[in-house]
């Protein structure tokens, strides 16, 4: 949990609050019953502070942010419809659930709590149309020049895909490049001098699947020997195109899109290991690395 709980030793009183008001609808009465022994935790969590509480006939008893709790069950009751969750503090050998929490942030982002790092965890759980919502409120309240507003075109462009809406899709990434490139050129010196035509290094025949072509490519990598690695998204397959080639080699995926481990799903990010000459790939789709 991530702020304070107010409880009561005192189940009669905890229930004066379940009461739901007249006219009010989809709305159920919940009562949590929450098992804590001091005895299984170095710190206790939880304090007493009747003597000090504004109330103190409600036996109030403090859960300190960051408690977790186990699920035990969920019932509802027969005598008047009110439902129960029964929770157990977590004692100190379930310290693992805490590692989970930490990896948890971690994927998500810098560990810090805001509209970003809930909307991806939205969109891990596949409720694409909330965590929509929150990158673009997040969206609405930065600068139109935000370096941050790139991850988010990115997110955006994730979410319009895994909901097949792909028009939508390559509109967000359109604008994520935009922007990076703006940021690019910010930092470019005023003199600097530039050829006129570009060279395709990879691909350039058209979307597909052949050895000559690329499929909405997401990310990149350069070995030292100009070796280019590619996330050749919507082909589920990551692709190497060496100097002078016209032809990629497929290293990695390429058995059509699922979950096997010769098999990606979307990969959007590829580097490469020189100490252990492995390939390290974020299979968006499968939700692993």
């Amino acid at each position: 949990m991530n702020s304070f709980i107010s409880t009561s030793t005192d189940e009669q009183q905890a229930r004066v609050f379940l009461s739901v008001p007249n006219g009010a609808v989809d709305l159920e009465s919940v009562l949590f019953e929450i098992e804590a022994d001091p005895s299984t935790v170095t710190t206790k969590p939880f304090a007493d502070i009747s003597q000090d509480s504004e109330y103190p006939g409600e036996s109030e008893i403090l859960f300190m942010p960051g408690s977790i709790f186990r699920l035990e069950s969920v019932m509802q009751s027969s005598e008047n419809s009110i439902w129960i969750v029964r929770m157990k503090l977590c004692s100190d050998d379930d310290h693992h659930l805490k590692k989970v929490l930490t990896h948890m942030k971690q994927q998500l982002g810098n560990g810090h709590t805001n509209l970003q790092t809930l909307g991806r965890l939205l969109s891990d759980m596949s409720k694409f149309d909330l965590a929509e919502r929150y990158f673009v409120r997040l969206l609405e309240e930065l600068l139109q020049n935000d370096p941050l507003r790139i991850d988010l075109y990115q997110d955006l462009a994730r979410v319009a895909s895994q909901t097949s809406k792909f028009d939508q899709c390559m509109e967000w990434r359109q604008q994520a490049i935009a922007l990076a490139e703006q940021t690019v050129i910010s930092d470019i010196p005023l003199n600097a001098k530039w050829a006129q035509n570009g060279v395709t290094v990879a691909g350039g025949h058209g979307k597909g699947n052949a050895t000559n072509q690329l499929y909405y490519p997401e990310g990149i990598f350069i070995d030292d020997d100009q070796t280019i690695v590619i996330a050749d998204c919507w082909n589920h397959r990551i692709v190497q195109w060496r100097t002078d080639n016209t032809n990629e080699e497929v290293v990695a995926g390429g058995h059509g899109q699922g979950n096997r481990l010769d098999q990606l799903n979307c990969p959007t990010n590829v580097l490469i290991d020189e100490k252990t000459n492995t390939l390290i790939i974020s299979d968006r789709g499968n939700r692993r690395v």
